[in-house]
């Protein structure tokens, strides 16, 4: 009876999986999308040598000498690549400050919002910030010579931003401006932490709360991004390449100590997120250190990420839509989304049913946190809680001595990784309390323990 209950929730998640989820496939690419032909256009050993070249200028904190050297190749280089030439645009903090961002259009064929793409171009103090952003920078400026002087249906715009370190002082600054004069992007692709020879390519998007100012990117820019890896067979992960399951959860759960420039837009409610060579388990090792020189980066890497971003600027310039719910989960290459998503996570509680027909105790205040934790955070229950579920009829009393061990410590483990990652993040980049929607992070914690307690406490 035990096994007969889980299989439900499998069957029901291939259900979604072919009726409705995200697929990477030229749907979610846009109609008539060539993803391959800019791809191939991006050159990866010009992007390397510009980050070679700004890295090479020392630490670019804002107001040093190296910070106005940066900015000077900077808009000269980026006005060599677009139509029309290049631009530097001034703004001045509440603190003083004074950040310079540099930006470049490509005109569009119709009158839609812009796509933009962009990363930094400051340091922190004593970092000469090869991967921490200089890579980056080389990425965008060869997305600009790829793109620049070659119109397309959308217009685009390739921006060098400034202050990120201080603040998101730049991009936060470009943002407000353009939400002031109507001229809003309608979607963010910002490049941080990247080039560095053995990370691995993922895509990152955080949110200040459950209900908060920055939401998650939306299903739909994520699809677009997972489509074009697909297809341009780029390794692309969300999150992390080994434990993205664990960093879907937390993002979910609790609040993540970082932020890059597609913060400033996604706060204003445009789709965004960021690409970088950097997770849990490939943390970019010279992170603001004197380390982070020329010597770590990879033209290879570089390449990768610039054919990543080539591709889906393409794929959005054909009509790929940005837009989508941001409550999804992303299941390899695929983003089940939405109210479908909703109604896996709560029939994944279906093997609760045989607990609750037997009336066994504590399957009644399971079942109910496990719902309430469904509707609060789908994503996370599917991911954290579900595994546990299904497994747990197995851990029954009549099951074999070797059958109910092994089931119930795999039903253990999504709830166990992800304490564990928490408390590794926590001391090592500092503690950071679950401000993200709280409501869900208690309810999510209450029914972890209560599965526990279901698994391990009932024989």
């Amino acid at each position: 009876m035990g096994a007969l209950l889980v299989l439900p929730a499998p069957i029901a998640l291939l259900v979604a999986y072919i009726g409705s989820a995200v697929p990477p496939s030229s749907g979610a690419l846009g109609r008539g999308a060539d993803v391959e032909t800019p791809a191939a256009a991006f050159d990866a050993a010009y992007a390397h040598g510009i980050a070679k070249g700004l890295a090479a200028l020392g630490p670019r904190t804002p107001g040093s000498p190296a910070h106005a050297r940066a900015r000077a190749l900077i808009l000269g280089e980026l006005g060599g690549a677009a139509m029309p030439p290049a631009r530097e645009a001034a703004h001045v903090g509440p603190d003083g400050e004074s950040v310079y961002n540099i930006f470049a259009d490509r005109p569009g064929a119709s009158s839609m919002p812009p796509i933009l793409v962009g990363a930094h171009y400051d340091t922190v103090a004593g970092s000469p910030g090869a991967s921490d952003d200089a890579a980056g920078v080389g990425i965008v400026l060869g997305l600009a010579r790829a793109f620049g002087r070659h119109p397309g249906a959308r217009p685009m715009i390739f921006s060098v931003w400034d202050g990120e370190e201080t603040g998101l002082k730049g991009s936060t600054a470009d943002a407000h401006q353009r939400a002031r004069g109507g001229r809003l992007p309608s979607a963010v692709l910002a490049i941080d932490l990247c080039g560095w020879r053995d990370g691995a390519t993922v895509l990152h998007t955080f949110r200040d709360g459950l209900w908060g100012a920055r939401p998650l990117a939306p299903s739909g820019l994520v699809g677009v991004m997972l489509g074009v890896a697909t297809a341009l067979d780029v390794p692309l992960a969300v999150g992390d390449p080994i434990i993205s399951p664990v960093y879907q959860t937390l993002t979910r759960l609790v609040r993540i100590p970082f932020d890059a420039d597609d913060a400033a837009y996604a706060r204003l409610g445009i789709p965004a997120l960021f690409v970088s060579d950097s997770s849990f388990t490939r943390f970019a090792p010279a992170y603001h250190t004197p380390r982070d020189t020329a010597e770590i980066l990879s033209e290879e890497m570089i390449g990768r990420t610039g054919r990543l971003l080539a591709g889906t600027l393409a794929a959005l310039d054909a009509g790929a839509s940005p837009e989508g719910p941001t409550t999804w989960v992303a299941l390899g290459r695929w983003c089940l989304q939405g109210r479908t998503l909703l109604i896996v996570a709560i029939l994944s509680g279906l093997p609760l049913a045989g607990a609750l027909i037997r009336r066994r105790g504590g399957a009644a205040l399971l079942a109910g946190a496990y719902t309430a934790a469904a509707v609060l955070e789908p994503a996370a229950t599917l991911l954290w809680l579900a595994p546990g579920v299904w497994l747990a009829p197995l851990a029954g009393a009549r099951a074999p001595v070797s059958m109910r061990w092994a089931s119930g410590a795999l039903a253990l483990v999504m709830p166990l990784a992800c304490a564990a990652v928490f408390v590794a993040a926590s001391l090592r980049f500092g503690w950071h309390p679950p401000r993200i929607g709280l409501p869900a992070t208690i309810v999510h914690g209450a029914a972890a323990l209560m599965l526990v307690r279901f698994v391990w406490l009932r024989r």
